[in-house]
């Protein structure tokens, strides 16, 4: 125990000085400062180069979401729409009886698309995951129009991920809040 009170007192002073038979040896050790200065100015250079990317990647990915609400509303007033033809040529133009079988093919047709989807996707048919698809497909021609470098824009976060760990292993190190 009184060694880690030596040590902990010498990483906040920069070090201590030994006595062994007369003679004093200063041993020194880097403070907090000193040691986590290289890694702060590292990560503001990397967060420099990030916050361009970061701006642009955040906008992109907002119109993206704004084009898949679109999309899910258009979808309810499609679905409206056919509600309020069959409706119409139901009961005004036409009987039951005619629209019956359109309807069963209109309903079966829906089912036939749904599993069409599973297939080619192996995702269930739901709104969730057409709103997820919506998003990321348009995420991806916006990323390649705005030739936003997705790659890059990784690296640099990866890099950032990295130096932050490092400070936080460097002041838990030195008991640094």
């Amino acid at each position: 125990m009184p060694m880690d009170h030596i040590l902990q007192g010498a990483t906040r002073r920069g070090g201590f000085v030994l006595e062994i038979d007369d003679r004093k040896l200063k041993i020194t050790y880097p403070t907090y400062e000193e040691r986590a200065a290289p890694v702060l100015r590292e990560l503001a250079s990397v967060e420099e180069h990030l916050l361009p990317l970061e701006k642009s990647k955040a906008e992109l990915d907002k119109t993206a979401h704004r084009h898949s609400t679109r999309i899910a509303w258009l979808g309810l007033a499609a679905l409206c729409a056919q509600w309020g033809i069959m409706a119409r040529l139901t009961w005004w133009e036409y009987s039951w009886d005619v629209m019956e079988p359109i309807s069963y093919f209109l309903t079966t047709g829906a089912g036939i698309l749904g599993y069409m989807f599973y297939v080619a996707t192996s995702k269930d048919y739901t709104y969730e995951t057409l709103a997820a698809l919506t998003v990321t497909k348009t995420q991806a021609r916006l990323y390649r129009r705005a030739k936003l470098d997705l790659r890059r824009y990784m690296e640099l976060r990866q890099q950032a991920d990295k130096l932050r760990r490092k400070i936080d292993a460097i002041k838990q190190e030195y008991h640094v809040q």
